[in-house]
């Protein structure tokens, strides 16, 4: 059973491919795992460590450059995102700000 998501106001209805997770630290920016290759959208949440004194902004993205703690898009805990093209979820990458935690990032992949 996979399942099929569509946005208000969307026509398009696209179906679940993969659900997965990895950790995401302030040690280094990682990129999405196990993509499959008809992926052409993926939702992205993080779930932020039950410590963060910041969960506002847990980590930083980009889909172009590489995040570091201080430079990117700031994700927040349990704040879905959206990532659209195969070529946008290839370039993704996030990484934690705050030393010390590890937060879960839970990614679904969409064709």
């Amino acid at each position: 059973m996979w399942g099929v998501i569509q946005n208000i106001g969307d026509t398009t209805k696209r179906t679940c491919l993969l659900t997965t997770k990895i950790n995401v630290d302030d040690t280094a920016a990682v990129a999405l795992p196990n993509i499959p290759a008809n992926a052409n959208s993926a939702l992205v949440v993080l779930e932020a460590d039950s410590t963060s004194t910041t969960p506002e902004r847990a980590a930083h993205f980009s889909e172009k450059d590489t995040p570091t703690n201080v430079l990117g898009l700031p994700l927040a805990d349990n704040a879905p995102y959206e990532i659209i093209t195969a070529e946008n979820i290839a370039a993704f990458k996030v990484i934690g700000i705050e030393a010390g935690k590890t937060h879960v990032l839970q990614i679904q992949y969409f064709a």
